[in-house]
């Protein structure tokens, strides 16, 4: 999310992060086999292949399509389904490129690094910046909770991030995805696509007249007040990414939302002392710092915390300042729990990981989940948080 948080771009987050909980499921383990599904689709016939990794009740299924695309699929769509003897592997990179082709206009180009496949029709020069900081902000990823011990994976799929490149095409383009609430977001993380999606923040429809290399443009852009916002919404975004492609998190499982968005939050500040307004290192927000001084004296409701432990009901909420309170707690609570309690976070994380797919998590069990690593002394987690928060603004 922005660090400027309204109502609806929060309820698109939701939205897009907690798409079809619905379904209640039985986890199937991935098969060997190469999975073939022919079905109706807006009228049309069509065949996918990929792997069966999830089935319903009713019979509705999940299919993993090679690119990383989660395709659920309703049986009475279904005209033909076999498998077949060849395992199942993820496209290679040509694949990958003829596959995102097929999805964007001729205009659209790619570049591709490590890990992405970057899709643009902005400027080389701002594609190739937005492709190293996303290189660098998942190595930093990896790297922070392998060495606290969580042998987190490199990404299965190549990671695809979209750039539109101006804002207008951006909303246009992407409003049957998100939703009316596209015109309060700059970027988003789809679980279903497994993309990212943003525009160029450096766009001359907003920033005319600024002329130099991209260098120059974005330390330009970075001295702006609202770049803070953009950059770190971007990084948010990515970040959810690469947790939920490195075996963080699984997508659509139950994982609580202040523990995915508190691991966004973690690295989404943007640091203007750099070229790319961003740096590795874990910072202190200190917007989001000095919200939770000002929700956490107000103590409504008596315990902040286990509120957001017990359930996601926060997030939903739409009044007055309600999001930015969960956003600032969860913040403030993964920061004060990876600086001092990293052991007991990593095994935390470690149930949260292990959650599958559609299945839902009742109040009891996301509060034993809680419990089972911290204790049920929450007078005394919320003392803590607190005073850590306070020495934090220090």
């Amino acid at each position: 999310m922005t660090t400027n948080h309204k109502p609806s771009t929060a309820m698109a987050r939701f939205i897009l992060t907690l798409f079809s909980t619905c379904f209640a499921v039985t986890f199937l383990a991935p098969a060997f086999a190469l999975d073939y599904v022919t079905f109706r689709e807006k009228g049309h016939k069509v065949t996918r292949n990929g792997r069966i990794i999830q089935h319903d009740t009713g019979g509705n299924f999940v299919l993993e399509e090679r690119d990383g695309y989660w395709r659920i699929i309703q049986p009475k769509d279904v005209i033909e389904q076999w498998s077949d003897d060849v395992a199942f592997e993820p496209c290679s990179r040509d694949e990958m490129k003829k596959r995102i082709k097929a999805d964007f206009p001729k205009e659209f180009r790619i570049l591709e690094t490590k890990r992405y496949m970057i899709v643009f029709d902005t400027t080389v020069a701002y594609a190739t910046w937005c492709g190293e900081l996303l290189e660098q902000l998942d190595t930093a990823f990896l790297e922070h909770w392998r060495a606290k011990g969580f042998d987190l994976s490199e990404p299965e799929f190549s990671l695809v991030a979209v750039i539109f490149a101006d804002y207008g095409n951006f909303v246009q383009c992407t409003r049957d995805e998100v939703g009316p609430a596209v015109t309060q977001i700059s970027a988003y993380y789809n679980q279903q696509s497994n993309r990212i999606v943003f525009y160029d923040l450096t766009g001359g429809e907003n920033y005319g007249g600024i002329r130099g290399s991209m260098n120059q443009r974005i330390r330009e852009i970075m001295s702006r007040p609202e770049s803070a916002k953009l950059v770190s919404t971007f990084v948010h975004e990515a970040a959810h990414q690469i947790s939920y492609n490195s075996g963080m998190f699984q997508r659509y499982a139950a994982c609580p939302i202040w523990v995915s968005e508190g691991i966004a939050t973690l690295y989404e500040t943007p640091d203007f002392n750099t070229v790319k307004a961003w740096s590795s290192d874990i910072k202190v927000n200190q917007t989001r710092l000095n919200h939770f001084y000002r929700y956490f004296t107000k103590r409504e409701p008596q315990e902040p915390v286990r509120q957001l432990v017990e359930s996601d009901d926060t997030f939903r909420l739409t009044g007055g300042d309600a999001l930015l309170d969960s956003y600032a707690t969860c913040w403030t609570m993964m920061h004060f729990l990876n600086a001092k309690h990293s052991d007991r976070l990593v095994q935390y994380l470690k149930i949260i990981s292990e959650k599958q797919p559609f299945i839902p998590n009742d109040r009891e069990t996301r509060l034993s989940d809680f419990e089972s690593v911290f204790g049920n002394d929450w007078e005394r987690l919320h003392r803590a948080v607190y005073q850590y928060a306070l020495a934090l603004g220090q």
